[in-house]
């Protein structure tokens, strides 16, 4: 898949991670991510992130931020969000 297919965003992580010898980026498309894993990538997702961050005990909840990210524009598939809620322990 050619990264010039892709989201302007997408395609500007990628590119960079690849100039950086960066591994794993952060993308939530599935177009961006099979691209990623194409070109050796590493990949995670904002649902990633935000338990990491929960991990290490930067946050105390994840689910106002997925709230907030709803109210913005982002969509999350509802089995998807109480599944890794369970998971999280919220």
């Amino acid at each position: 898949m050619a990264i010039a297919s892709l989201d302007v965003g997408e395609a500007a992580v990628i590119q960079l991670a690849l100039e950086q010898n960066i591994e794993t980026v952060c993308i939530d498309e599935l177009k961006g991510r099979r691209a990623a894993l194409a070109v050796g990538l590493k990949i995670v997702g904002s649902l990633g992130l935000l338990g990491k961050a929960k991990t290490l005990g930067l946050i105390t909840e994840i689910k106002p931020y997925i709230e907030k990210a709803k109210l913005g524009g982002i969509f999350y598939d509802d089995n998807l969000i109480g599944n890794f809620l369970k998971s999280i322990g919220e």
